[in-house]
């Protein structure tokens, strides 16, 4: 079975919201991409706004969690004063540039 069925399956609930943090690696990468796809582009983002915007998409109260994996992955960046978010690279990160 695929990891987007798996995660289908077993971390969604019907509403297709995210039921729990995987523990399998490729399960928490593929749900970090799916939360990653709600971020526009070209949209600056508060911290406020990101909490927001992963809470939506989850049932579990841990959006903190999801806030740090996704900029430690690339799939969000963030200025130095963790003040304003934008979408990354999607897990592509230079260590050198990042914020």
């Amino acid at each position: 079975m695929e990891t987007a069925e798996l995660i289908k399956k077993r971390i969604m609930n019907e509403d297709g919201r995210i039921i729990r943090w995987p523990k399998k690696q490729a399960e928490q990468s593929a749900v970090l991409a799916y939360i990653a796809h709600y971020f526009a582009a070209d949209v600056r983002y508060s911290e406020k706004d990101v909490n927001e915007l992963i809470l939506q998409h989850i049932v579990f109260a841990d959006y903190a969690l999801l806030r740090r994996e996704l900029f430690e992955k690339g799939y969000l960046d963030r200025t130095s004063d963790c003040r304003e978010y934008r979408r990354g690279n999607y897990g592509i990160r230079d260590i050198g540039t990042a914020n």
